[in-house]
């Protein structure tokens, strides 16, 4: 875990953006051009979802779940909340992935028209808490890294800034990760942190 946060951030770039974009223009070639199948881009689905999500989510938990440990007391981020919001969307959007996968993989017969509505009843409100979920997990984290560089509890004007660069996280790395480079080799002690 601490791994994405000793990483300089085109290393981190390189992780979460260059290398699953470049898996996917590969898949893409694949299925569009070498196969003229645009149904193997759906089935891969899956691996260009874990692939890109790997990177970013992985390190939103390390700084969430790491620097927690060194915020004020007053701070009032409570990481029980953080693990719900951040696992509950990375299950959802496993499932939904397998779940289009499938559909897709499936031959014309098998699907069932009139299911369309219900499964439309159904998802919707859960995708529109996932997204929910993935918001609170850009303010938790961008709050967590503003709280422990001021060493207080910030408001939000003061990480309304970090929450944007988190949220389009590619730009934003190249000026968030050596911010946080800097702040672990100030406090040495995050590596002998644990946290239940």
């Amino acid at each position: 875990m601490k791994f994405f946060l000793r990483l300089k951030h085109w290393q981190l770039f390189l992780i979460a953006f260059a290398i699953p974009f470049c898996v996917y223009i590969g898949i893409f070639v694949c299925s569009f051009v070498l196969y003229q199948d645009p149904t193997l881009l759906l089935q891969l689905f899956p691996l260009i979802l874990v692939l890109s999500l790997f990177g970013q989510y992985g390190w939103i938990f390390s700084v969430g779940k790491l620097l927690n440990a060194q915020l004020p007391n007053d701070a009032g981020l409570k990481l029980g909340h953080f693990y719900f919001f951040f696992f509950f969307p990375l299950v959802y959007i496993f499932v939904f992935a397998l779940g289009v996968g499938s559909v897709f993989s499936a031959s014309p017969e098998m699907m069932e028209p009139h299911l369309l509505p219900f499964l439309l009843l159904v998802v919707l409100p859960i995708h529109f808490f996932a997204i929910f979920c993935m918001f609170y997990c850009l303010y938790f984290v961008s709050k967590t890294i503003r709280s422990v560089e001021l060493g207080k509890e910030a408001v939000l004007s003061d990480y309304i800034g970090e929450f944007f660069m988190i949220w389009f996280f590619p730009f934003g790395l190249w000026l968030l990760q050596p911010r946080l480079n800097k702040l672990i080799s100030q406090n040495g002690n995050i590596e002998q942190t644990t946290i239940v």
